[in-house]
């Protein structure tokens, strides 16, 4: 065998999962939505939110630690509420993982006192 098929032997589509995949937020905090991805060759890797791409901005940033990708969702709102995925793609295929976000969102009721 030589290296080059020896090298494309251990490639394969990536395997992607999310860890964990509910997550549940305060409104006005920031989450941290975590997907684990196994990929030889290297993947790219993208989140979308209710299937549209996110673009990385104050709002949603993405960081990479090994094989982990995590998306942070800044200042949780109600219409942040909802499904995210993580999708890997390399030369050989592409998987996806998806993680629920739920939410408390809380809306300020101020007390009257009454007579």
């Amino acid at each position: 065998m030589e290296c080059s098929e020896f090298l494309a032997s251990l490639s394969d589509a990536p395997l992607v999962s999310a860890v964990p995949p509910r997550v549940s937020c305060l409104a006005g905090y920031r989450v941290a939505l975590t997907c684990s991805v196994l990929s030889v060759p290297k993947p790219d890797v993208q989140w979308f939110f209710n299937r549209r791409q996110l673009k990385m901005d104050a709002k949603h940033t993405m960081e990479e630690r090994g094989d982990n990708y995590t998306l942070t969702v800044a200042n949780v709102r109600q219409q942040d509420l909802g499904e995210y995925t993580c999708s890997a793609v390399n030369k050989i295929g592409e998987a996806q993982a998806s993680v629920l976000l739920t939410g408390i969102i809380l809306h300020y009721v101020p007390f009257h006192h009454g007579k």
